[in-house]
């Protein structure tokens, strides 16, 4: 369904349309509602939310930024050592049949947790967003950057502002 809505001139799509390890996320902005489409495998689920109802769009701080920080130091530190030490044995006698290739696995596994530390430094602060109306208060699934999280917030302000009759 969410093809159809990409071709509907009503639905604009509204960043954030993300993976979640749960499916697809994705947000449509119509001129007085906002839908919000999550497709689990072949099942898609529909959230509509009037944009008069809507009183606030909260971005919550999330902790996985730190976790996976410290989970990819604390298994990439001892990797870097065991890569350093066995490069080093194997430099110093080449003889040792062991040290090349211990070196050369680790230093390959201890790729994986740089990456992770990376990819956590560019990222940012990580956010969960949360719709709050009048009566329900819903959060998207997945974890959000924050960069993004605060424009699809000011978007939807800027429409929900857009919709206020003039006074």
């Amino acid at each position: 369904m969410s093809h159809r809505l990409a071709r509907d001139p009503a639905y604009r799509r509204l960043r954030p349309g993300r993976r979640t390890p749960s499916g697809h996320l994705s947000c449509w902005l119509a001129t007085d509602h906002l839908l919000v489409v999550q497709t689990l495998g072949y099942a898609e689920q529909y959230r509509r939310f009037d944009l008069k109802d809507i009183q606030a769009v909260v971005l919550n701080p999330s902790p996985w930024r730190w976790i996976l920080l410290l989970a990819s130091a604390l298994t990439g530190t001892p990797l870097v050592g065991v890569a350093s030490w066995a490069a080093f044995t194997h430099f110093n006698d080449p003889s040792n049949n062991w040290a090349a290739p211990v070196a050369i696995s680790t230093a390959i596994l201890s790729l994986f947790p740089l990456l992770i530390l990376v990819g956590c430094a560019v990222s940012g602060s990580l956010v969960r967003i949360r719709i709050v109306t009048g009566v329900q208060s819903t959060a998207l699934p997945g974890l959000f950057n924050q960069t993004r999280a605060r424009a699809f917030a000011a978007e939807l302000r800027s429409a929900a502002i857009q919709r206020l009759p003039p006074s």
